[in-house]
């Protein structure tokens, strides 16, 4: 079941793939296969943002693309994965470890790297670690284009990363050999894990192939290779037999099915196929990968926060609209019975009771009226919240994330403060006055001296006064 929503878009150098699942992740709502000038994208990273932009755009309006969320799939050579052994730590020094590791290992400056990781397994002695890192500058150009389009993107992942995903992550060491349309995956995995990726030009002799992986299996002689799969779109026949030849393992063909698709388009659309089923979760999520600058997914989610804001403040609208009309129907129709009462000579037993009964009717819509009235004023709007909270913060404290929760008028902050002085200057501000209450605020906060990090809760007051009314 593919209960993600967004479309796929894997990038290579000379073309683009796009493909998007139904909700039963069964069959393929919509895909295609763009071709990019020369020069747009070039030794792997974008070139000309503008250009990328456009076609995009081109391409959602051309297919009618409703969906605005992407998920994107950067080319394998631009990137580095490890796996790494890491003692047992408490899940929050999990990330500073790894950073420190990927220092060692991989070639990039830490200053420029964007990276991410998820834990593969753990044991008593420690965690197992798969992590990912792309140059920011290499990054950008594929995020920035995205979004210049005006679409979402959600998740950023490698070609291995999908592949692995797409043959199965069953605890069986295999190799993988992927015929792209400019380059050969060869991919040696374990589970989830990648063990190691290589990347050579799609139109090399087969015997480049076999060499390549023969050095792999030969490097990593302590891992069993138990089946070799291959997939793509091998531009040679001549590589069934040759790997089938020179390695003593089972063969097999990539296989998957999606309705609609021939086997040449599920072969050639294997990579955006798989990254179908990735649930997208954050970078900081350390059960998946996800390459997505932090920047971009904050930005996402206060995008995300305002127009739930909106829609509930539209149905709110629309609820009360709806009441008031039928009340004003109500009473029109009540009125009009009390006329026709009125108008009659003589007042009957029975008519006495008619015209009770209808002035008990109307007791009660003026009733229900004073009762929507009150649902109207009990109405809080975020942004008069977040405005409070903004007149009391310190020049020195930063807030970097809200939540609020409408239904208990309970506020959550998190943020950083330049010193101990300034948080605790903006806890009293919250404290004085009638708008808050209930400021709680962890004694942790204060054991750093300076750029601490804080987490705050409190009640707004005029919440609480509002529903008690």
């Amino acid at each position: 079941m593919n209960n993600n929503s967004f479309v796929s878009l894997y990038f290579t150098s000379s073309k683009l793939l796009l493909l998007e699942l139904n909700s039963s992740g069964k069959k393929a709502q919509v895909y295609a296969a763009v071709d990019l000038p020369e020069g747009v994208i070039q030794d792997h990273r974008v070139r000309d943002e503008k250009s990328l932009s456009d076609i995009l755009k081109r391409v959602w309006q051309k297919l009618k693309i409703k969906e605005k969320s992407v998920g994107i799939v950067i080319p394998e050579f631009s990137t580095f994965t490890k796996s790494i052994n890491l003692p047992k730590l408490e899940r929050d020094e999990l990330d500073e470890a790894v950073k420190w590791q990927a220092e060692e290992y991989i070639p990039l400056d830490p200053a420029g790297m964007s990276l991410d990781w998820k834990i593969l397994s753990e044991t008593e002695e420690g965690y197992r670690v798969l992590l990912v890192a792309v140059s920011q500058d290499l990054l950008n150009g594929y995020v920035s284009a995205v979004d210049s389009a005006g679409l979402i993107p959600l998740v950023v992942e490698t070609p291995s990363i999908s592949l692995v995903r797409a043959v199965g992550e069953d605890a069986k060491s295999k190799l993988i050999i992927y015929f792209s349309f400019d380059e050969t995956l060869i991919i040696l995995a374990k589970g989830s894990e990648v063990i190691t990726s290589s990347v050579i030009k799609a139109d090399a002799l087969p015997q480049v192939l076999v060499s390549t992986v023969s050095r792999i299996i030969r490097h990593f002689d302590d891992v069993e290779v138990t089946k070799i799969v291959m997939g793509g779109m091998p531009k040679d026949n001549n590589y069934i037999p040759q790997v089938s030849s020179n390695f003593k393992v089972p063969l097999e063909k990539l296989q998957h099915k999606i309705l609609g698709m021939s086997e040449a388009e599920l072969q050639m659309y294997t990579i955006p196929t798989s990254l179908q089923f990735k649930q997208p979760s954050e970078p900081a999520d350390t059960e998946t990968v996800n390459l997505l600058p932090p920047e971009i997914t904050k930005k996402y989610e206060n995008v995300k926060f305002n127009l739930q804001v909106w829609g509930l403040m539209l149905i709110v609208t629309l609820v009360l609209v709806g009441c008031l009309m039928a009340l004003f129907g109500t009473y029109l129709y009540l009125v009009q019975g009390l006329s026709r009462h009125n108008g009659l000579n003589s007042l009957s037993d029975v008519t006495y009771q008619k015209s009770k009964t209808a002035s008990d009717q109307i007791k009660n819509v003026n009733t229900l009226a004073d009762k929507t009235l009150k649902i109207g004023s009990v109405n809080i709007y975020p942004q008069d919240v977040l405005n409070l909270i903004y007149q009391k913060k310190p020049e020195n404290v930063v807030i970097l994330s809200y939540k609020l929760d409408l239904e208990k008028g309970a506020v959550s902050i998190t943020g950083l403060a330049v010193g101990r002085s300034d948080l605790l200057d903006f806890k009293n501000k919250l404290e004085e006055g009638e708008d808050f209450q209930n400021v709680i605020l962890p004694l942790t906060s204060f054991e750093q001296g300076e750029n601490i990090d804080f987490s705050m809760n409190f009640v707004y007051s005029n919440f609480a006064k509002a529903r008690g009314s």
